[in-house]
């Protein structure tokens, strides 16, 4: 039988004080936010920004994010989801307690993959410049909170979602890096630095 997990102690005080009405502006970004159109608005603006602050050395940061929201999709989808089964907020709570800004199916609360798939994709690019790191993890967190002021997730649905594209961002940079490394030696090629240095920038 599938294990079904509920929602932890703090989730639902947490919750109440985020699923709120904060005016008509919130709730629309919120529903933009649901929207795949965000995520590829989302992509496009930390590639063009990864381009013009490395140009062509930010080929191994792209891939590596790309590489991380692929992995945090299938391991959030495929397999925690569907072990850990468990119910949405809106579909748990009293009816008329909960207010529910987007849709959403009656499973797969944990975690939330809008959250890991964000904090997945800026990883890479907040490691490689951690003067940006603070405004890539903020964006990444709102993006996830939102899930919650839409009723559609609890709030350590978002953390654990977090946690979860953490963990993938920074192993997709490790691979690349070793991918790198190693296409370099059998090149023939010096070993230099397959991504660009931390530090200051441009």
């Amino acid at each position: 039988m599938t294990p079904h997990v509920e929602a932890f102690g703090w989730d639902i005080p947490v919750f109440y004080a985020l699923n709120r009405d904060f005016g008509p502006l919130v709730d629309a970004l919120v529903r933009f936010c649901h929207r795949p159109l965000s995520g590829v608005l989302g992509a496009c603006v930390l590639i063009l920004w990864a381009l013009w602050k490395w140009r062509a050395r930010a080929a191994p940061l792209i891939l590596a994010a790309v590489l991380a929201v692929v992995a945090t999709d299938l391991v959030g989808a495929r397999l925690l989801k569907p072990m850990l089964s468990r119910s949405r907020p809106c579909y748990t709570l009293a009816r008329g307690s909960v207010r529910q800004v987007v849709p959403a199916a009656n499973a797969g609360s944990l975690p939330s993959l809008h959250a890991a798939n964000w904090f997945a994709a800026v990883t890479p690019f907040a490691v490689a410049a951690p003067p940006a790191a603070p405004v890539l993890y903020l964006l990444a967190t709102l993006m996830g909170l939102s899930r919650v002021v839409a009723g559609v997730h609890w709030p350590s649905d978002v953390l654990l979602g977090a946690l979860l594209g953490l963990l993938m961002g920074l192993l997709a940079r490790r691979l690349v890096q070793a991918l790198a490394k190693r296409w370099r030696a059998d090149d023939g090629a010096p070993s230099t630095a397959t991504e660009p240095a931390t530090g200051p920038q441009k």
